[in-house]
């Protein structure tokens, strides 16, 4: 069988190098609408349609691409960036010089007025010359108000969402404390991760690595669809044996305060006569501005059978905690403890 662990390592050390570049430029995200100053005085409008290292390529109106160096873009400073640089549909707060604080999603940004949509559907006109100070917030609008977004969406307790790690966007996770693993995401389509086990009292540990492209991330009337595909591969470092490789595709539908995902997982070593995979079936649900109902369920195709969980995801601005129990049938059906407990913890750079 042959052996895809070299095709990951080269990914990783190829890709990884991307991501500070890209951490410095988050809010040029592609997909997104953006207005951008030049040094020149003139500004800029449209879609932008891909991040690069040095410069940004940006689809205006009429169609017409252009390439915009970094180095041309007008920074006056920290305040002024954060509003002219401003993503539409970013959730933002302004502080006023007379005091005042504005929050709501920026629906479009000029030379002199911020356009602000609270979360009553007001619609506030906002001279830039009024403000004081901007920050962006980490929040979504859903039913209600505004709520602080889960900052890893990109994945359940373990199996991957189809949503992706935000473009230079960089986390740590620690799973059943032995198993940590260091993410990524590029340009809001690549998402690239790996570590190492760090089992006691053995010399042989296990390494894994995992890519994911998101292809479709739509987002329509307050919903969002997000397609992707995927692989994760591992093996110990101390033998040559085979690895062990999955290849996945998966889809998430999220709405307001819930989402569902579906996937289906093949695995690229299975040597039996059965090729069947694995169904994924994945479900959120909010319940706090900083708790959410999660379950991650397998069903395997080939009889039936199935693995079930159901836990909670604590979050605030960077980090975020999971504590679940996986069970199957015949354990429920046991004498013993029937639940495998899971945790774990990430932080968000």
């Amino acid at each position: 069988m042959y052996n895809h662990k070299y095709i990951y390592v080269v990914l990783f050390f190829v890709l990884i190098p991307f991501f500070n570049p890209l951490l410095a430029q988050d809010s040029l995200a592609a997909g997104k609408m953006v207005k951008i100053h030049l040094k020149s005085g003139d500004m800029v409008e449209g879609k932008i349609i891909e991040t690069k290292p040095n410069s940004l390529r940006l689809q205006q109106s009429d169609g017409k691409i252009i390439n915009i160096p970094y180095s041309f873009i007008y920074l006056p400073d920290t305040t002024q960036q954060k509003i002219h640089l401003a993503v539409i549909d970013t959730t933002i707060d302004l502080m006023l010089k007379d005091g005042k604080s504005i929050r709501g999603k920026i629906t479009s940004v000029n030379d002199s007025t911020v356009t602000i949509k609270t979360s009553d559907d007001i619609i506030m006109f906002v001279p830039v010359s009024k403000i004081l100070k901007a920050e962006t917030i980490n929040e979504q609008l859903s039913e209600g108000g505004y709520y602080r977004k889960d900052p890893n969406q990109s994945h359940l307790f373990f199996a991957p969402t189809a949503q992706p790690v935000e473009a230079g966007k960089i986390y740590f996770s620690d799973y059943m404390v032995f198993f940590p693993t260091l993410s990524g995401g590029i340009a809001n389509i690549f998402s690239i991760g790996g570590g190492i086990s760090l089992l006691p009292f053995t010399r042989e540990q296990l390494f894994y690595l995992g890519l994911k492209a998101t292809i479709l991330n739509y987002s329509f009337d307050g919903n969002n669809l997000s397609l992707a595909a995927g692989a994760m591969t591992a093996n110990l470092t101390s033998t040559s044996g085979e690895a062990q490789s999955i290849f996945y595709g998966v889809s998430t539908f999220r709405r307001n305060n819930y989402a569902f995902t579906l996937g289906l997982i093949e695995s690229a070593s299975n040597n039996s006569s059965d090729n069947s995979g694995l169904l994924l079936l994945g479900g959120e649900l909010r319940i706090s501005n900083s708790v959410k109902l999660m379950s991650e369920d397998y069903v395997y195709l080939g009889n039936g059978s199935a693995l079930y969980s159901f836990g909670l995801r604590f979050f605030g601005e960077n980090i975020a905690g999971d504590f679940g129990l996986f069970t199957t049938v015949d354990q429920l059906r046991s004498d013993t403890f029937p639940f495998i407990p899971w945790l774990a913890f990430t932080y968000n750079f």
